[in-house]
């Protein structure tokens, strides 16, 4: 119970940041900006990296791709330069995946530990502040709808696995997660 009380507390302050940022757009670029640096941090203690190159990256790539509109109207080669970065993130992603896959241990060298960090997290929040301006104009609902889902989907997958979860889903990434958890995300997140 005190686990679900905790989760309720930071989750209802999550929420009242988000939604009291979501509708002055520079608000919603620092907020998502704060948001981060807090998670690239959590994630360098994850793949046990000391360098700073992260936050240098991260901050490179949301600002150039958070401001450009500003710097050039007319978002000349914005459209390709985001399809690059696409590309790039697919990329690392696909190799995220074909990891939860494997049964062997993982090599974290150097040049993988800066792929994730770059095309993995950065990237993330690139284009988390890109939906937001989707079509070149700023459309809160947009960004408030997609995180309803996500919200759904996680509280459902959550209360779901705690309460009829057996099968474990990928449990040496996160040895609580639930097969039965995330149908019963998936199925409540269709429904909305």
């Amino acid at each position: 119970m005190k686990e679900i009380l905790t989760r309720a507390i930071f989750g209802f302050i999550y929420v009242a940041l988000l939604i009291g940022s979501l509708y002055n757009e520079h608000a919603v670029t620092v907020l998502f900006f704060i948001f981060g640096l807090i998670s690239i941090g959590e994630f360098k203690k994850l793949i046990d990296t000391r360098t700073f190159t992260p936050y240098i990256i991260f901050t490179i790539l949301y600002f150039v791709f958070g401001y450009w509109h500003m710097v050039s109207p007319k978002l000349d080669g914005f459209n390709e330069a985001t399809q690059i970065l696409l590309v790039l993130s697919i990329f690392v992603n696909l190799f995220l995946i074909k990891d939860l896959f494997s049964k062997r241990a993982i090599p974290l060298f150097k040049f993988k530990r800066f792929l994730l960090t770059s095309f993995y997290l950065s990237s993330s929040f690139v284009f988390l502040l890109l939906i937001a301006r989707f079509g070149n104009e700023y459309l809160p609902s947009i960004i408030l709808g997609s995180f309803i889902l996500v919200w759904v989907n996680d509280t459902f997958a959550f209360i779901v696995g705690k309460n009829f979860g057996r099968q474990k889903l990928f449990e040496k990434i996160s040895p609580k997660k639930t097969v039965e958890g995330f149908i019963g995300g998936l199925i409540f997140f269709m429904c909305c």
